[in-house]
């Protein structure tokens, strides 16, 4: 069995092709649909001059890393800023839960971003409008609670 070298789009025969249905059809994006590959192939393929010279220019700038030196470079930027919005979008969700919890919702762990934890915290009123979780003359503030946990029912 034969493998298939992927990175050969076009065989020689279909390159013959397109030059002749080039100079009858002349719309490189048609044939490109037609061929199913980019419209850049089909202009390599049909003008070979241009190709060179795209190849000499590249060449004359210190060649592909030199000209595009930060082409596909790890950014450490750039995951520290996903990894920030990440952090954003885990307190925005900590936040609509607490909103969101019942008067009665047992709370088995409740930790603070200051280290204490709270254990079966139950909620005897949530004061959406002040952000405040309140037991028994206890408040927290919706922006002190880091995590919480709950028991799974089995």
């Amino acid at each position: 069995m034969k493998l298939k070298d992927k990175r050969i789009k076009l065989t020689n025969s279909q390159k013959e092709d397109i030059v002749l249905l080039y100079q009858t059809v002349s719309n490189m994006a048609e044939i490109a649909r037609r061929y199913n590959v980019s419209r850049s192939k089909i202009r390599d393929i049909v003008k070979p001059e241009v190709m060179e010279r795209n190849k000499l220019n590249l060449e004359k700038r210190g060649g592909y890393h030199t000209a595009y030196p930060n082409h596909n470079k790890y950014n450490p930027n750039r995951y520290r800023k996903m990894k920030s919005e990440l952090k954003e979008i885990k307190s925005e969700n900590i936040f609509s839960l607490l909103r969101s919890m019942q008067v009665g919702t047992v709370i088995n762990i409740l930790k603070l971003k200051s280290g204490s934890e709270i254990k079966n915290f139950t909620i005897t009123e949530n004061n959406r409008d002040h952000k405040q979780l309140i037991q028994e003359g206890v408040n927290i503030n919706y922006e002190e609670v880091k995590q919480l946990i709950f028991k799974t029912r089995q």
